[in-house]
């Protein structure tokens, strides 16, 4: 599908920050329905990178956090705007909550998620023991010393398996050069989950049944989710796309972490 835009120039960043131009686009192509809005949402809009925030009358808001509160109201939806200086900025959209009723909760989530992704950050993660598919112990205390990539999910979750290759391939580039260890935690049992990769090509360290530890100590909400941990053993990110996962490990620079 392509989009057409409103060429509607505005000032990002007034109230002394960064002036440049910007083109709204055309939010009666994107709200016309449940699908238009959707298709646009997940390819444009990435609630867990950085980027700039306005509210609704395009002024800078305080930060990423007040964004994302409005946003799990329900009250609004992100809009991308188009820079020329391909500045990220997100700006709030109004929305007619009578009108768009079946947007609501789906917006309330991803914000929750962007909010909960946040809330973890910088804390360090929680204490596990446990042994891999294979047998092989260890524990949270025995990963520090390097970075260690993490993910979370279960068999059948359809998305959390789509994305195999894009992880193996994060692996093969980057994981061959760096002291970096890939860790999957699964809610499936041992044996389940070696018949299932028996099929099917996963490179990460995978341990299964440790349903508790991912409801009651990560508390994840939705599935994929993906974590960066720090040789310290602090969350340095997370988030719930390999697309996210593979932004940020660029951000950050990691063969500097």
């Amino acid at each position: 599908m392509r989009w057409s835009f409103l060429f509607v120039i505005a000032c990002i960043g007034c109230k002394g920050h960064r002036h440049t131009e910007a083109v709204l686009p055309d939010m009666t192509a994107i709200t016309k329905d449940y699908y238009s809005w959707w298709i646009y949402t997940s390819g444009t809009i990435h609630l867990d990178r950085s980027f700039e925030t306005q509210n609704e009358y395009g002024e800078p808001m305080d930060s990423k956090h007040a964004f994302l509160d409005s946003l799990s109201t329900g009250k609004f939806i992100p809009i991308q705007l188009l820079t020329k200086e391909n500045i990220e900025v997100y700006r709030l959209f109004s929305l007619n909550t009578d009108h768009h009723r079946d947007f609501v909760e789906t917006i309330k989530q991803l914000a929750r998620d962007a909010l909960d992704h946040q809330y973890k950050e910088g804390k360090n993660l929680p204490f596990f023991n446990a042994k891999d598919i294979q047998g092989r112990g260890f524990t949270t205390d025995s990963l520090k010393g390097k970075i260690t990539v993490l993910k979370t999910w279960f068999i059948h979750c359809l998305p959390c398996v789509q994305e195999f290759p894009k992880l193996n391939h994060i692996v093969d580039s980057i994981g061959n050069n760096l002291p970096i260890q890939f860790i999957s935690l699964a809610r499936d049992s041992p044996g389940l989950l070696r018949n299932f990769l028996k099929t099917r090509t996963f490179k990460y360290r995978t341990v299964g049944d440790v349903t508790s530890y991912l409801d009651d100590s990560l508390k994840i909400q939705t599935y994929p989710t993906h974590f960066i941990i720090g040789k310290n053993g602090k969350i340095l990110k997370v988030m719930n796309t390999v697309d996210d996962l593979e932004y940020w490990m660029k951000q950050l620079n990691i063969r500097d972490l």
